[in-house]
């Protein structure tokens, strides 16, 4: 009888292979059916979005001359052909400036003759990397339009020949002073502009502009309203700027 039970068994067990085989069999056709509609919808939805229209940016068109939009361009306020002046301009500006909205550097240059007019962009100009700079600098014919104790007027210099240089520091007055007192080559010229700075400063006040004291003012008068920093560095500098030492 065991050897019945046995073959029977046996006969069981191979009955049982079979049946998981034969479902198994029935079950990978269902696997690979599932398979084809998540591929069927995974291309359907790639077709729908490659059909949807694609937004591009487009930017403004902008005027070749003063580089400015179309929309507000201010070359029907320009000379119409290019001023004869003996002077040239050398612009030190600071990269800030160039994505400034008033690009009032174009506006200069598109006034003046080709060449009477150079941009020079950073914050830090030595002699070996501004070459070009470093000459105009040296000239004894070149002036620094630079508010200080040392500026004179123009109106007071005799200049010894009919040409000239004249450099200016474009940037916010901040960035101007980091610049000036960080770069010796910016100090060597005569600096000038003191009038036409007050000039400039009583005209904008006449004109609704608002008084803004400089920081070392705020701080000196007790009117600096900021919490003091707790930094040490920081300190150093606020300490710096009450007792008027160069930064």
């Amino acid at each position: 009888m065991s050897s019945e039970l046995n073959e029977d068994t046996g006969d069981m067990n191979e009955d049982d292979d079979d049946d998981d085989d034969d479902d198994e069999e029935e079950e990978e056709p269902k696997e690979k059916d599932d398979d084809d509609e998540i591929n069927d919808d995974d291309d359907e939805g790639f077709s729908v979005l490659s059909d949807l229209p694609v937004e591009m940016s487009e930017r403004r068109p902008t005027c070749r001359r003063c580089c400015r939009p179309v929309k507000v361009c201010l070359c029907p306020y320009l000379p119409a052909l290019p001023l004869d002046v003996s002077t040239s301009l050398y612009i030190v500006q600071h990269p800030a400036e160039e994505s400034r909205v008033l690009r009032t550097v174009p506006l200069l240059a598109a006034c003046l003759a080709p060449g009477k007019c150079r941009v020079f962009v950073g914050r830090r100009f030595s002699e070996d990397r501004y070459p070009d700079l470093a000459a105009v600098c040296r000239d004894s014919s070149s002036l620094l339009l630079y508010p200080g104790a040392a500026a004179e007027s123009l109106e007071d210099l005799s200049f010894s020949s009919a040409t000239h240089n004249v450099i200016l520091i474009d940037g916010t007055w901040s960035q101007a002073k980091d610049m000036f007192l960080r770069n010796p080559l910016l100090q060597l010229p005569r600096q000038v502009l003191l009038k036409p700075l007050q000039a400039l400063c009583s005209f904008q006040l006449q004109h609704g502009a608002q008084i803004h004291h400089s920081k070392e003012h705020l701080i000196r008068s007790g009117q600096y309203n900021k919490i003091m920093p707790k930094n040490k560095r920081k300190i150093r500098r606020m300490q710096k700027l009450i007792s008027n030492q160069n930064i």
